[in-house]
């Protein structure tokens, strides 16, 4: 699968970008070639997986060139209810960011959650990311007072903030 690669290099490239200023060694922590692994992983199960549990939706330029995906599954979170849905994947090219990708994504994302009957959208974000929290902001997003902390290779601790959006209408 070409597209593993492609989705390992723009996660990395973003990752890069948003940790890079205080996690410099995160992106070689995680590596190229096990991140296209776990896309392919990835993209297996939700292959596998009960048809519109998972959801992936590419953004490609005009060239017809991968610059950015989402994927949303049901939340997983334990204060999550039933009908409750989660992007656990928004990647833009930094070289192809504040194009309008994103933004279409996220309303892909949205309206397919809303078609399927869920009532809520979210997205974990980490807190020191102003740029992703302005963004889902003006998509109608707002933290709702849950966070986490995950432990990167290197034994650093990152913070993040879960952030929602309900569907009744797509943000």
């Amino acid at each position: 699968m070409h597209d593993a690669e492609a989705m390992a290099t723009i996660q990395l490239d973003c990752w890069d970008q948003v940790f890079g200023p205080c996690l410099p060694d995160l992106v070689e922590q995680l590596g190229a070639s096990p991140a296209a692994d776990r896309w392919r992983e990835a993209i297996a199960t939700a292959q596998a997986a009960q048809a519109g549990q998972y959801q992936t939706l590419a953004a490609l330029d005009q060239a017809g060139q991968l610059v950015g995906f989402a994927a949303v599954a049901p939340s997983f979170d334990a204060d999550a209810e039933p009908g409750f849905c989660e992007i656990v994947a928004l990647y833009v090219d930094p070289a192809a960011q504040r194009s309008g990708h994103g933004s279409r994504l996220v309303s892909a994302l949205a309206a397919a959650g809303h078609k399927r009957g869920s009532e809520r959208l979210t997205s974990w974000v980490y807190a020191g990311d102003f740029a992703r929290q302005r963004f889902l902001r003006q998509l109608g997003f707002g933290p709702d007072g849950a966070t986490r902390t995950w432990r990167t290779p290197g034994g650093d601790l990152v913070d993040e903030v879960r952030w929602g959006a309900l569907l009744t209408e797509p943000p």
